[in-house]
């Protein structure tokens, strides 16, 4: 059993639970500053809409059912034209924001799928990374926003 958050604050305000049920995804202010300077205001939003697909733990995109994504899948959960997006999708790989990687097959273990993987120096989901993850992109300038 996990410990309970304190009633209050420090200073005595009140603390309360919000949302349980609802996913959410943690985001790195320094990160989305800089980020926020590379792209372009349309390519900035379905970055950063991409993140409700982020599974936990793996920084994995996956649909509502635990199946991974392909660009093609993603665009059509953002409702945006396939042939910009994937152009921008493009362009997210090559700034290192994403990568397209080997993930273990959902049907054979003994398998392995095509998958893709966002920078988890930009955002994830909850707090810890699986380790041969975070190391995809440990090259990344997104990472070396933290080596200080």
């Amino acid at each position: 059993k996990l410990p309970s958050l304190p009633k209050t604050t420090k200073d005595g305000r009140e603390l309360t639970q919000f949302m349980k049920k609802e996913k959410f995804v943690k985001l790195y202010k320094r990160s989305l500053s800089e980020l926020d300077k590379v792209l372009s205001y349309r390519d900035f939003n379905w970055f950063i809409r991409m993140s409700e697909y982020v599974g936990m733990q793996d920084c994995t995109l996956y649909d509502d059912e635990g199946n991974y994504l392909n660009v093609k899948k993603l665009s059509q959960l953002l409702e945006v034209d396939y042939n910009n997006f994937s152009s921008a999708f493009k362009g997210f790989e090559k700034l290192g924001l994403v990568k397209k990687i080997k993930v273990p097959s959902r049907k054979d273990v003994y398998k392995q799928v095509n998958g893709l993987v966002t920078n988890p120096y930009l955002y994830m989901n909850g707090e810890y990374v699986l380790e041969d993850i975070r190391k995809q992109f440990t090259d990344t300038k997104w990472a070396k926003l933290y080596s200080d």
